[in-house]
């Protein structure tokens, strides 16, 4: 396709693609919020299907609804496009901050995390069915409900796309600076669950064994692990303990954030973490863990990996502007798709920031650029890969 051509033709489509996103920015969808989702999923499964996608819903009795929507190319390539509908926001948001454009800027909840990416993706495939681009092949479109919550019900599907997939194109937000990402860390949240003996604290102390004491000794070998491999964070975010103050505490808490740039990394922290458990704390101290039967893989960057940023960074030229990448510590759908062994280029979406906040907002500026980028990406094939 002609870069220039579709940057024009998306140009004239943006005032459209504005109108939309005040549509369903304006609609309360955070991720217990099923019925406002399903309000989003029912916008994109009408949208998708007009287009000639084949829409699949799966229901969820609690959560919103997920879409999975194929639309089939003339070209080889399988691509799949991700991104989530929930937010963070709870219901009635809207009504104290709805949509609104500044003209530079677009603010409201959702904006850039993620419904502008959404609508991004289904303006590029606008593009593709305009220009009549023989190279895409496969785009599976799959938006799920759950990425801001830990009760993930969609883990399975982004996995089993994954691994039907030649790459994945995750919709999350550009950095300020236009940044994508190319590498997440992966992470867990830990407990430690001490156990003592309760005693009182004036009549008979000694007949105690303080579950906090024992806890605070063990926290400063939790920090210790900071850094015992490169990249590897280790946060005490909470700490529980004790009843009365004249009760000697039988029982005590934390729960940590954990976090590592590579599976072994985050493998090898979680058996230092275990190996506290086994120490001699005290007479009568036991220490307990527990570990989330899931954990947030970290998506890195591997060679593959590099040969997309460096396709994408190409496209980017071509569109004319510069394509700068980073690497963070939050997780993302993309990270459990990386799982899978599945290229991912991260942060597609159009440029904002302030996500979860009131500040949350969408540089216009960025929107079409960044929408003839993801089009040129989804029409990713055999002869994209040769390059």
């Amino acid at each position: 396709m002609d870069e220039r051509a579709v940057v024009a033709w998306l140009t004239e489509r943006l005032s459209d693609y504005l109108a939309d996103l005040e549509t369903i920015v304006n609609i309360d969808s955070g991720s217990y919020t099923k019925e406002g989702v399903d309000q989003v999923a029912d916008f994109f499964a009408e949208r998708f299907a007009g287009l000639g996608a084949v829409v699949t819903r799966v229901h969820n009795d609690r959560f919103g609804d997920d879409l999975l929507m194929r639309w089939q190319g003339p070209g080889a390539g399988k691509v799949m496009v991700l991104g989530h509908m929930d937010t963070v926001y709870p219901p009635g948001t809207v009504a104290v901050r709805p949509f609104r454009n500044l003209g530079a800027q677009l603010l409201g909840p959702g904006t850039a995390d993620m419904k502008g990416g959404l609508l991004l993706s289904l303006y590029a495939l606008e593009a593709l069915i305009h220009f009549d681009a023989p190279e895409p092949g496969l785009l599976t479109f799959l938006f799920d409900s759950d990425e801001e919550i830990h009760e993930r019900h969609s883990r399975e599907l982004i996995q089993t796309e994954a691994q039907k997939a030649d790459v994945g194109l995750v919709l999350e937000p550009g950095r300020s600076n236009g940044a994508v990402v190319r590498a997440r860390k992966g992470g867990m949240w830990v407990t430690f669950q001490v156990h003592g003996r309760a005693a009182h604290a004036g009549v008979n102390p000694e007949e105690g064994r303080s579950a906090i004491l024992a806890l605070s000794r063990l926290i400063k070998e939790v920090n210790a692990l900071n850094g015992f491999r490169n990249g590897v964070t280790v946060n005490v975010g909470v700490i529980k303990g004790g009843s009365r103050p004249n009760v000697v505490p039988d029982e005590a808490s934390a729960i940590l954030d954990v976090r590592a740039w590579r599976q072994e990394d985050l493998a090898a922290v979680e058996e230092a973490l275990r190996d506290l458990t086994r120490r001699d704390w005290g007479t009568d101290i036991r220490v307990e863990i527990a570990l989330p039967p899931h954990k947030m893989p970290p998506m890195e960057f591997t060679p593959a990996g590099k040969k997309l940023l460096d396709l994408a960074a190409k496209e980017a030229a071509r569109i004319g502007f510069e394509l700068p990448f980073v690497a963070t510590g939050g997780g993302s759908d993309g990270s459990i798709a990386a799982a899978t062994g599945l290229p991912v280029l991260d942060g597609l979406g159009p440029v904002g920031g302030h996500a979860h906040s009131p500040q949350e907002y969408v540089d216009v500026a960025s929107i079409v650029p960044r929408m003839a980028l993801l089009a040129a990406l989804m029409a990713y094939g055999p002869a994209s890969q040769k390059g």
